[in-house]
């Protein structure tokens, strides 16, 4: 009789077992286990911290199937989940800030870790696995997470952040982040764009390490080092660029980047490399190093082992013309590819000007916008003519792209009134095929003369810089115009509610390293300018009556 109710016991404990269950687990928290759903849901109650501590459910671990941690737990212990196999998703809420380091270790069932506040997750100190490395996708509010934009609150990326989230396509880190810890993308193996803000100091360990998928990074001028591993296995990475105050570059930090081709660095000093396998592949890759520096990186441990060294080209020189005068001039000026743009000159004079004659030459890529019948569209500014002037303006096209200006009136006593200010404009087509970056424009031999033309004033050469851009400032949204729906973007950005497709190069129209809601003012009042601007864009062909057949 005895052995038959010991073996009743037997056969009744794993349904007793199994069967619904809550109780105690930490400090001031309970938890629920609903068997009927497989769901075990932790609460914070009465006083205490919050912290997970113990895991009494692990007699029937391999039946939970889902973990719900409510707001107000802050912290999951050592081993909380420990071989939970058959756990398929978990919710963490936002005000948990650690999880302990095997806490999760074994869980390789779990499909989904879902969040309500990216800025909160950022911050989780991940002691050991973040069950990210095993679900591989994150979710917000419901939603997986594919194109991730850090919002601005966050200072710093912390250790394991996303480790393993190969769910994630693209990363969009703002200004605000002054650091990104170790591991925090490591195998994101989706991964194929990653934009690093201008405030980021640090790279650490194996960062990025594995992100296969990505196929060129651009490390800004605010960082000054990059720790090891931190692109190791980005197998699928061509181009790499390099910022002017990296001073640390760690080892293996691109090893295994077997498809690098182009690396180029701002630095002017090599930075000192301890072994060579920093980049494994560079014996196959083309090093671009600073202008005047080729000499330094062909001397340098590592750097000279690249296949070819390419000194750039000198920086674009603005010629200052605070101290000069009768002079014509270019200020600097941005313009899109496969647009056309106005190029404005004007000219600061001290004296009474008559006549000018100069030779523009523009880099390649920029030509001048011509007429049905080939004449340039270019054309004199109204506002620096006299009442009743007869000046013409005259263009030539010589070789290498060179146009040669003359402007002169039939009138011996006619001059430019004023002493500064725009005297011509250009209408100039910017090629689709143009990269982004800075050109130079350069005008030569010029010439200003007087009314007797006996008194003239010479300039062998003045440069202004044109930046050219693969995109519209102020449009972030990609639609090829700027509206108030921009602004509101941006102000989104700000606030840090994430967006999809948001152009943050096009967004911050100050050009101050970060996006505030100083840009959407801009953005607004570049789209309530517009029409006096197109105005202004239209001119030229107005007045090409002044352009004699």
């Amino acid at each position: 009789m005895k052995k038959q109710l010991l073996l009743s016991i037997l056969l009744l404990f794993p349904m007793l077992a199994s069967a619904d269950d809550s109780g105690k687990c930490g400090s001031g928290v309970t938890y629920f286990f609903e068997e009927s759903t497989g769901t075990l849901t932790i609460s914070k109650t009465g006083e205490g911290i919050g912290e997970i501590t113990s895991n009494p459910w692990g007699t029937y671990k391999n039946e939970i199937t889902k973990v719900v941690i409510e707001v107000g737990v802050t912290s999951i212990g050592l081993d909380a989940f420990y071989g939970c196999s058959g756990l398929t998703s978990v919710t963490i809420g936002n005000s948990v800030t650690s999880i302990g380091m095997i806490a999760f270790y074994g869980c390789s069932g779990l499909t989904s870790v879902n969040i309500s506040d990216i800025a909160a997750w950022c911050n989780i100190h991940f002691k050991g696995i973040n069950p990210l490395s095993y679900a591989q996708h994150l979710y917000l509010n419901g939603e997986e997470i594919k194109d991730l934009i850090i919002p601005n609150s966050v200072t710093s990326i912390g250790n394991r952040a996303f480790n393993g989230c190969s769910g994630l396509t693209s990363v969009t880190i703002p200004n605000s982040v002054t650091s990104i810890g170790n591991y925090a993308f490591y195998g994101c193996s989706g991964l194929t764009s990653v934009t690093i803000g201008n405030s980021v100091a640090s790279i650490g360990n194996d960062a990025f390490n594995g992100c296969s998928g990505l196929t060129s990074v651009a490390i800004p001028n605010s960082v000054t080092s990059i720790s090891d591993r931190a692109f190791e296995g980005c197998s699928g990475l061509t181009s790499v660029t390099i910022g002017n105050s990296v001073a640390s570059i760690g080892d293996q930090a691109f090893n295994g980047c077997s498809s690098l081709t182009s690396v180029t660095v701002g630095m002017e000093t090599p930075v000192s490399i301890k072994y060579s396998d920093t980049f494994s592949n560079r014996k196959d890759a083309t090093l671009y190093v600073p202008y005047g520096c080729k000499a330094a990186y062909e001397a340098a441990y590592c750097w000279k082992e690249f296949k070819e060294i390419v000194e750039m080209a000198a920086p674009i020189e603005v010629t200052d013309i605070s101290q000069m005068d009768n002079v014509i001039y270019i200020e600097p000026m941005e313009a899109r590819t496969g647009t056309q743009a106005v190029i404005s000159f004007k000219m600061k004079n001290a004296e009474e000007i008559h006549s000018f004659q100069f030779d523009l030459c523009l880099p390649e890529g920029v030509t001048a916008v011509k007429s049905s019948n080939g004449r340039i569209k270019g054309a004199l500014s109204a506002g620096r003519l006299p009442e009743e002037d007869a000046y013409t303006l005259t263009f030539s096209e010589h070789d290498g792209g060179v146009i040669h200006f003359l402007c002169d009136s039939q009138y011996d006593d006619d001059i430019f009134t004023g002493n500064d200010g725009e005297i011509a404009t250009l209408q100039v087509n910017i090629a689709e095929t143009m990269a982004d970056g800075d050109y130079a424009i350069v005008m030569k031999d010029m010439k200003l003369s007087e009314m007797d033309n006996d008194n003239y004033y010479q300039t062998e050469s003045l440069s202004t810089r044109l930046s050219v851009l693969t995109y519209t400032p102020g449009d972030t949204n990609g639609d090829n115009s700027v509206t108030p729906a921009d602004a509101i973007m941006i102000l989104y950005y700000y606030f840090g509610v994430d967006q999809t497709g948001f152009n943050v190069k096009a967004a911050d129209l100050n050009k101050d390293g970060a996006i505030t809601p100083a840009d959407a003012i801009e953005t607004l009042y570049k789209y309530f300018n517009a029409g006096s601007n197109n105005a202004r864009a239209a001119r030229p062909a107005a007045e090409e009556v002044r352009d004699p057949e």
